[in-house]
């Protein structure tokens, strides 16, 4: 038995993107508009930069100063802090004693809304 031999491959029409791979610059040429805006799009982007910088510092500037007032600011807090619990404890101290010298008043009070004798 006598065996064929393989038929030689036949040639099959390029196709569009095939044609790419034959000449280079038909790819590049298909690359290039498309190139082109995205370079657009960076140098847009760029031309803002030296704006976004100036903001950025006089922001960071800002933002030190802010700092050194809030820590100013702490100081005087923490130095209130100590007043306010000694003012705090004299008040409760004083509203007690009202309180004591307030009570026979209304124990008196309340005996004359229920029309009860005096003692």
């Amino acid at each position: 038995m006598a065996t064929n031999p393989d038929p030689a491959p036949t040639e099959e029409p390029q196709e569009p993107g095939r044609l790419a791979g034959i000449n280079p610059l038909i790819q590049v040429g298909r690359l290039l508009p498309t190139a082109l805006g995205d370079l657009r799009r960076i140098a847009d982007g760029i031309r803002i930069l030296p704006e976004l910088l100036a903001e950025l510092a006089a922001i960071r500037e800002r933002v030190t100063t802010m700092d050194d007032e809030v820590r100013e600011m702490r100081r005087g807090v923490d130095r209130l802090d100590g007043q306010v619990g000694a003012l705090r404890e004299s008040v409760d101290a004083e509203l007690h004693e009202v309180g004591l010298a307030v009570h026979p008043v209304r124990r008196v009070t309340r005996r004359l809304r229920r029309g009860d004798p005096d003692d």
